[in-house]
């Protein structure tokens, strides 16, 4: 089910309706995802393979089935059903009671949320999202970066990561009343770049409708907004889910922008160079 065209619908009642035309080896694995839908938001599909005793191929077959991409689809689209359905504590509870953080302690736990996290951007971050993205960037006079909440730190680095590279920026550092104040001077050759990875906000409503009516080209990374917002970017990329993990999403936040940042360079490779040799000369001038 597309959920640019569909809102995110139930996981039981999406199992149920597909129930019937599973293999008898994907209803093991579906109704594992049921039966325990906080863990598989830690599990790996070796992880899940093993506990119903099928394979990595079953587990990523059942995902499609069910209409998801993907693991990283659904796991990213049930963690959004788990933000909204249960409390901040109780997630911190689950986080903790998790089976990695039993089986090699808290510290070795967050280092395998993180591999576990590049795993997922590999399968999660299209390279096509990613050179749209660049080419609605590239083509403005200058890049608004901005992000909500912790996102903001995102928006921080972007800005000047995407300027190392040859890209005019510009960070967006406000919310509410102040924010409003800058959105005045956004002009119609400017783009967006937008950082927020959980639920709809005043803030970012009235980013995107100034957007839209100013004829500004809009780019939102995210990982849990419903349709309706979405729809209102100009384009969006998205991120594996993180709410319920070990590590922030300023983990998968910092690398898409490396990813963007490189693509550039890449794309463009004479402006990368004249940036860095333009930073190089002020670097010198100030040591």
């Amino acid at each position: 089910m597309d959920e640019k065209s569909s809102p995110i619908d139930d996981f039981d009642s999406r199992v149920r309706s597909k129930w019937h035309g599973l293999r008898a080896s994907e209803q093991v694995v579906a109704e594992y995802l049921l039966n325990h839908r906080t863990n598989v938001m830690f599990d790996t599909a070796t992880n899940i393979a093993e506990a119903t005793r099928t394979s990595d191929a079953t587990v990523v077959r059942t995902a499609r089935a069910l209409g998801y991409s993907g693991l990283p689809d659904l796991k990213r689209r049930l963690g959004i059903e788990i933000t909204r359905a249960v409390d901040p504590v109780s997630r911190l509870e689950a986080t903790l009671e998790s089976s990695s953080i039993k089986t090699t302690g808290p510290i070795a736990a967050v280092l395998t949320d993180a591999e576990e996290t590049h795993g997922q951007m590999r399968s999660c971050v299209r390279q096509a999202d990613l050179e749209r993205g660049i080419a609605i960037l590239s083509a403005s006079a200058r890049v608004r970066t901005w992000g909500l909440g912790s996102s903001m730190t995102a928006a921080q680095y972007a800005s000047e990561r995407l300027g190392r590279v040859g890209i005019s920026t510009d960070l967006i550092d406000h919310s509410g009343f102040n924010l409003a104040n800058r959105l005045i001077n956004i002009r119609e050759a400017d783009s967006l770049l937008i950082f927020v990875p959980g639920r709809p906000h005043k803030d970012l409503m009235m980013m995107l409708t100034v957007a839209k009516k100013k004829s500004v080209n809009s780019v939102l990374v995210c990982n849990s907004l419903g349709t309706d917002v979405r729809s209102m970017a100009t384009h969006v990329i998205d991120l594996p889910f993180a709410n319920t993990k070990l590590t922030t999403e300023l983990l998968s936040q910092v690398l898409l922008i490396d990813m963007l940042a490189n693509l550039y360079a890449s794309t463009y490779p004479q402006r990368a160079k004249d940036a860095r040799a333009e930073l190089t000369e002020y670097r010198n001038f100030i040591g």
